[in-house]
């Protein structure tokens, strides 16, 4: 496999004369984008993409139970969508099924087979589920940010986008103490018509109202989040029915609960910072957390060249991997490049990167701060050659100078330890590189803070792929969507 991969980089690197410009002529592809300002500094103007506890401290602090954004209503809500009956028990129970899979030592992927081995979490394993739902205490959970993920919607109109509740572990002061939830909800579209998605586009747009209190923000959300509600008269109005949060919502193939560790008992070192995934699963009426792959995180050894003591499978999946690497995802992560000068700055690239590692090479865990799983320091040899010789017969990546070296930190930046840790400050391009979480770890912390990635790149980005939308669905534009729009939606940003 890796001499097949060294004389196709060969080969390529001696065809190199593109278009008549010479290897290695370079251009500032990537300018920042004009200030648009940060959710801090315009809160109301930025609700259409997020709702955070540090911008809008009391909206998630009202009283009325409708009102209510805890964990244990999002529990709620999943136990009785699944046909069961709601009581503490059952999501004392709900949240054990998902405490449980951190002591698990090995998972089976579900496409290949293969026994993936993991490390066990026995700090997070040990937690009590009853604390864990109360929203005060040391191991109490609340929630701090809502986000709009729309920009992730199948433009071909299968969904309606990802909608996210996030949860933190107490208060964040111990930094060795730390761990989050987040409820990723993708909303089924079965109409399969995208337009049948601009009710959920209009209700987020209708959140920037200057003028709407915290408590009609705070009833706004919870009744789309529980209700499906976006129009405030108590009934569903999404493409399929039913609310937002619901066992469906979190089920294989649709959406996921992500999770962020890091409960060392002061021992870091031991115990590092990793990133878990898990899906709902319905027996007997009864719903439970089942551990899922990672998506968009290939197993580190997929990188690396051959070892002694691979399990069986490996060399097979190894080859596969490789090879598509070298060719179809270089390629996806090189699109940015082929964008009109006029369309490209550095908060587009970064908004629309995608790399689209296929499902069967994800892994259980993502590891951040290991530089062991990061593609810049473990890949080998003979796929850095093939990468490089993929970006050499690219014209338009060789006018904006890219290389190798910035197409496999784009690849580690659409991991999950990459978009929060391992990639910070490389460099994706000639003249960008990946933005900063300002040493929070999270994109949004235990005070509801974001980070300067988010205020400064992704949520602009977001926003306007949201009034994109609105603007090309709008009844006297209706029609397909331009490619400048289809370029902003359908990245999975960590």
């Amino acid at each position: 496999m890796h001499r097949q991969l060294a004389r196709f980089a060969a080969l390529l690197m001696a065809t190199t004369m593109l278009g008549g410009e010479a290897v290695g002529q370079t251009a500032a592809c990537f300018p920042p984008a004009p200030p648009g300002g940060t959710p801090t500094q315009e809160p109301s103007a930025w609700r259409s993409v997020v709702v955070s506890r540090d911008a809008h401290p009391d909206v998630f602090t009202q009283a009325a139970p409708e009102l209510d954004f805890s964990l244990g209503r999002a529990l709620g809500a999943i136990i009785a969508s699944a046909g069961a009956a709601d009581s503490q028990p059952a999501r004392v129970a709900l949240l054990r099924s998902m405490l449980d899979t951190l002591r698990q030592e090995s998972f089976t992927h579900p496409e290949t087979g293969m026994a993936i081995r993991v490390t066990p979490r026995p700090n997070e394993a040990a937690l009590n589920p009853q604390d864990m739902l109360r929203a005060t205490g040391r191991d109490g959970f609340r929630p701090v940010a809502v986000f709009n993920r729309f920009d992730l919607r199948d433009i071909q109109g299968g969904d309606c986008g990802e909608h996210r509740i996030v949860y933190a572990k107490g208060d964040g002061q111990d930094q060795l103490d730390r761990m989050t939830l987040i409820f990723e909800a993708r909303i089924p579209n079965g109409t399969g018509r995208p337009e049948a998605c601009r009710p959920i586009a209009e209700f987020w747009q209708r959140l920037t109202d200057p003028g709407m209190s915290a408590a009609a923000v705070a009833s706004s959300l919870a009744g789309f989040f529980f209700r499906g509600d976006v129009d405030g008269d108590g009934r569903s109005d999404l493409p399929d029915g039913g609310a937002v949060i619901s066992a469906r919502a979190f089920s294989a193939g649709i959406g996921q609960v992500r999770g962020n560790l890091f409960v060392t008992r002061g021992q870091p070192a031991r115990f590092p910072w990793e990133l878990r995934e898990w899906n709902i699963a319905v027996a007997q009426g009864q719903p439970a957390f089942l551990a899922a792959t990672v998506k968009e995180n290939p197993l580190p050894a997929l990188w690396r060249a051959p070892a002694s003591g691979d399990p069986s499978g490996m060399a097979a999946l190894r080859t596969a991997f490789q090879a598509e690497m070298a060719t179809a995802i270089t390629d996806r992560l090189l699109q940015p490049e082929a964008e009109s000068p006029g369309l490209r700055s550095l908060t587009r690239l970064l908004g629309t990167l995608g790399a689209g590692f296929p499902g069967r090479f994800d892994a259980f865990v993502s590891v951040s701060g290991d530089r062991q799983e990061d593609p810049l320091a473990i890949v080998a040899p003979a796929l850095r050659a093939a990468i490089a010789a993929r970006v050499a017969a690219n014209a338009a990546a060789q006018a904006c100078g890219t290389t190798a070296e910035h197409v496999l930190a784009r690849a580690g930046a659409m991991t999950c330890a990459g978009c929060h840790q391992l990639s910070v400050r490389q460099n994706v391009a000639s003249d960008a590189r990946w933005p900063d979480v300002a040493g929070i770890f999270v994109h949004v912390d235990e005070g509801g803070r974001l980070s300067p990635a988010l205020t400064d790149h992704f949520l602009p980005h977001r926003r306007q792929a949201l009034r994109a939308y609105l603007e090309e669905t709008a009844p006297s534009l209706a029609g397909p969507a331009s490619p400048a729009m289809t370029q902003l939606f359908n990245r999975r940003t960590h």
